[in-house]
């Protein structure tokens, strides 16, 4: 069963091709495996829409780093037809995320028009009210698609301890379609990646040390945030 909710620590790091190389290394001695979209230990694509209103007025907030600050976005993954509504907030450094699964016109008629899909599942009716009252509060729209390739692991013992890797990160503004190939940005080099480390508890020392040997270091980074400064 997916994921409904949760609340967890993520740090981010921007790394070489070296460092990325050196760290999975490390991460496959220590009892990381390759996440369920990794298809022969390959990389697989991630497609996010953020939502905002038109004065931006979310993402402006959040570049602000205020105590608390939240986005909603829906989710592809490659070779998935699901498609996800996600609200994720940030309060004093912890994340918490409240996601649903919806067809994407279940997901266009209750942003733009205020239906409420109907699920049986509580906690699926519950993240449905909680964005619910998101949508009263703020008239967003899709403003913009952010696309990568991604490489998963997580701990084979503790399954909400996750490291991923993002390359070839993308972004639309003119066409939020999932399918689209016209993109106007590049956020990050060639040659670089973005690890996120997510955790409900501290990291573990191996991991720290791996860090430290290997010159790695936090890198505050965000995607929509990154975009829209450039």
């Amino acid at each position: 069963m997916a994921i409904k909710s949760f609340r967890r620590i993520e740090k981010k790091f921007l790394l070489s091709r070296q460092q990325r190389d050196n760290v999975i290394e490390c991460l496959c001695n220590h009892n990381m495996c390759y996440d369920k979209y990794c298809q022969n230990d390959k990389t697989y694509k991630v497609r996010s829409v953020y939502y905002d209103t038109d004065d931006d007025i979310l993402i402006k907030k959040s570049i602000e780093k205020p105590y608390y600050k939240q986005k909603l976005r829906t989710r592809k993954y490659e070779g998935q037809k699901s498609v996800f509504l996600e609200l994720k907030k940030k309060c004093d450094g912890v994340v918490g995320k409240r996601r649903v699964e919806l067809s994407q016109e279940e997901i266009d008629n209750f942003v733009d028009n205020g239906v409420l899909p109907s699920r049986e599942s509580y906690i699926d009716k519950q993240v449905l009210k909680e964005i619910e009252y998101f949508l009263t509060c703020y008239k967003v729209k899709p403003k913009v698609l952010i696309t990568y390739d991604r490489l998963g692991f997580f701990d084979k013992d503790d399954k909400e301890f996750r490291i991923t890797f993002d390359h070839n990160i993308l972004t639309s503004r003119n066409n939020v379609d999932w399918e689209t190939k016209d993109f106007d940005k590049s956020l990050i080099g060639d040659d670089e990646y973005l690890m996120e480390i997510k955790s409900v508890a501290n990291f573990p020392l191996w991991l720290v040390e791996c860090l430290t040997k290997n010159n790695v270091y936090e890198h505050s980074f965000s995607k929509y945030g990154t975009e829209f400064h450039l």
